[in-house]
């Protein structure tokens, strides 16, 4: 491997963001009273207000937790961070990366929540390889989204793609090149690639760590094929 290919796969991380979801019945919330609330049944603005409400108790609370772990696991002060929490979202911001939490109503299941976390964008690369880090958001984040700084060329990624022995079995696209997913060899994790983002994912279950070091393995394997152009 060319010595500064091992560096290339690091550098999307700058502005990458870890994702993730959940869903539950909203009758399981903490701010759910049984005989005086009753589940929605269609989505509606008001059903919405109503999830976000009595669904914030949940969101302080995992946002609180998750600014103590943040705070002792990676060594910051008080003074390093900020923390919000208000109408069903919570925000913590740190010197490398910022965290949103929030809770809506689940936008397939009206009678279902639905909790989100964004991590990043990610100021530091090498962070996100800190085991500490990996274990605060292990249970939580199950894809790595970077959004593109220009819209690329699919038809062109997709022809070095193509060119390549060792990805081409691994590639899927649309008939009119507006998107692509590539599997790495070997490995769980996806890649779909569209004009202005892409996005790493593994299926529920999988390891933090393990999308993180895949996801960085096959972006070296682009690189390799020439064809990583678009995170330049």
């Amino acid at each position: 491997m060319p010595e500064n290919s091992s560096a290339a796969p690091s550098t999307p991380f700058l502005r990458a963001r870890l994702c993730g979801f959940e869903t539950g019945r909203i009758r399981r919330l903490q701010g759910f009273l049984r005989g005086s609330h009753q589940e929605p049944d269609r989505h509606t603005p008001a059903a919405e207000a109503f999830a976000r409400r009595i669904g914030h108790p949940e969101i302080e609370e995992r946002g609180e937790t998750l600014y103590r772990q943040i705070r002792t696991g990676l060594g910051w002060k008080r003074r390093d961070l900020t923390f919000r929490c208000e109408d069903g979202t919570a925000v913590i911001g740190t010197p490398a990366f910022s965290v949103t939490l929030w809770i809506e109503q689940d936008p397939e299941e009206a009678r279902f929540f639905r909790i989100g976390i964004e991590v990043g964008p990610i100021t530091s690369a090498e962070i996100v390889r800190q085991t500490v880090f990996v274990e605060i958001f292990r249970h939580h984040c199950h894809s790595v989204r970077i959004d593109l700084p220009r819209m690329i060329d699919l038809e062109e990624t997709i022809d070095r793609i193509e060119a390549s022995d060792a990805l081409a079995p691994h590639l899927d696209y649309a008939a009119d090149a507006s998107w692509l997913t590539l599997r790495g060899g070997g490995s769980g994790v996806e890649m779909r690639l569209q004009a202005h983002q892409v996005c790493f994912s593994m299926p529920r279950g999988g390891d933090l760590r393990a999308l993180i070091d895949q996801t960085a393995a096959l972006l070296a394997d682009l690189h390799s094929a020439g064809a990583a152009a678009f995170l330049d």
